[in-house]
């Protein structure tokens, strides 16, 4: 639960300062007026529909939610990378439209709440987590696009770049930690839960129970 936290709020910095000074980036760094800068954001719900099309596709051929999610946490990397530190004008901009792609990062992982979190409780429990750390994201990322730093934003731009990094390291962590358990898990004997009188209603989390499987 503390990599699905940690993960949220580095996630969601970017999400919210992007978000917020998107249309200030444009008019101080790409140096389009006001009327430019929501025309050339105009784009961005197109490219999140053909990213869910295009992913979809893709996971014919990976067959790994995790490594999908990992691919794209790193397609965000470089996107980010190249809106903060492109030194031309079309790199930043090619850089913010790669990364509207980032929403299919967090809507991956989110699926996993389903499939690799067992027991009610605990499901609820995670499910609010993960709300915690999307408000607690999406407050923090415009405070660190500050006002004396204008234009560059150095501080911002740091800060997108080192949240989407812990991001990926947060995707691979989880993504090893899943893998190991679920290799420890299938080399021990099978273990009869039947004697448990209805079982399958236990609300037993997928530490406690010793036949769940991580969905990988």
């Amino acid at each position: 639960m503390r990599l699905f936290f940690t993960f949220t709020i580095a996630q969601n910095i970017p999400n919210g300062g992007v978000t917020t000074f998107g249309t200030v980036l444009m008019n101080e760094q790409f140096g389009y007026d006001a009327a430019q800068s929501l025309l050339m954001q105009l784009p961005s719900g197109a490219i999140e529909i053909v990213g869910c099309v295009l992913f979809a596709w893709l996971s014919k051929f990976i067959h790994s939610r995790m490594l999908m999610t990992i691919f794209i946490a790193m397609v965000t990397v470089m996107a980010e990378c190249l809106l903060a530190y492109a030194p031309t004008k079309k790199g930043k901009l090619a850089g913010l439209y790669v990364w509207y792609l980032s929403p299919l990062c967090y809507i991956c992982i989110q699926s996993q709440v389903s499939s690799s979190v067992a027991g009610h409780t605990k499901k609820v429990t995670v499910s609010a987590i993960f709300l915690i750390g999307y408000c607690v994201g999406n407050l923090v990322g415009p405070q660190t696009f500050i006002d004396n730093q204008a234009p560059e934003y150095a501080g911002g731009k740091i800060a997108i770049v080192v949240c989407s990094c812990a991001t990926l390291v947060c995707l691979i962590l989880i993504y090893i930690s899943y893998y190991l358990d679920n290799k420890r898990r299938d080399a021990l004997p099978p273990v009869d839960m039947s004697h448990i009188e209805n079982y399958e209603f236990a609300d037993l989390t997928d530490k406690q129970n010793p036949n769940f499987r991580y969905a990988l």
